[in-house]
């Protein structure tokens, strides 16, 4: 569903040290993916592509529920907490319908 997407992929270390990113923009179909390669399994590579191209599908609904915390950190969490765990049920069902014999 995202054939229409403009996507980059970089490799390396994001300014959070993170395994993996996302950088959405949905208003105009495009996304920046990022994998610090070093960090993530080999084994576990197309797991990191699916989760992360799955923000790309949320990116807008959490996008939203910012907006709506304002500075409240606790509330900003608790939408990053949920897009997280959105992305990844988006990812385990992928994965789950990709897998020989399923």
């Amino acid at each position: 569903l995202l054939g229409h997407w403009k996507l980059a992929v970089e490799c390396g270390p994001d300014e959070e040290g993170s395994e993996a990113s996302c950088l959405a923009s949905p208003e105009y179909l495009h996304a920046t993916l990022r994998f610090d390669l070093d960090k993530v399994p080999a084994d576990e590579i197309d797991s990191y592509v699916v989760h992360e191209l799955a923000h790309c599908s949320v990116w807008g609904l959490a996008n939203a529920a910012h907006s709506m915390c304002g500075d409240d950190a606790a509330k900003l969490e608790n939408v990053r907490t949920h897009e997280e765990g959105l992305a990844t049920y988006i990812e385990r069902l992928v994965a789950g319908l990709t897998q020989e014999g399923t």
